[in-house]
């Protein structure tokens, strides 16, 4: 079994989240939660302009570094933007490829959402 796959089986605890614009509190919550349990978090949150949201991925991506988290992202091409370099965790329907990326899993979800199969 790989380290990343050993991460994600011991992963008991996944946070989808915004970027807290509201309360601006976005990096003492990520360590909050980070270090209280959190083993996955992923930032979704609609209406974000391209250079926003990957100015706020390398946020998320330095507090899963500090933590020894697993950052998710929906989209490969999100991932390769944002240049990840800790463990990355690609969900979605469509079939993507781990190529190009370094320490990335690619997890594809069946049609009830529950992921049928992995690859790094």
């Amino acid at each position: 079994m790989t380290d990343l796959r050993a991460r994600l089986a011991d992963a008991r605890l996944y946070l989808c989240m915004d970027s807290r614009r509201a309360t601006g509190d976005l990096v003492p919550f990520l360590d909050a939660v980070l270090s209280s349990g959190v083993d996955i978090v992923q930032l979704r949150e609609k209406g974000l302009e391209a250079g926003e949201e990957l100015a706020l991925l390398e946020v998320f991506s330095a507090a899963c570094a500090r933590h020894g988290a697993l950052l998710a992202v929906k989209q490969a091409s999100v991932a390769a933007a944002a240049s990840l370099t800790v463990a990355a965790l690609l969900v979605g329907f469509e079939t993507m490829s781990p190529l190009g990326f370094r320490d990335v899993l690619v997890l594809r979800a069946g049609a009830a959402g529950a992921f049928d199969r992995a690859e790094v």
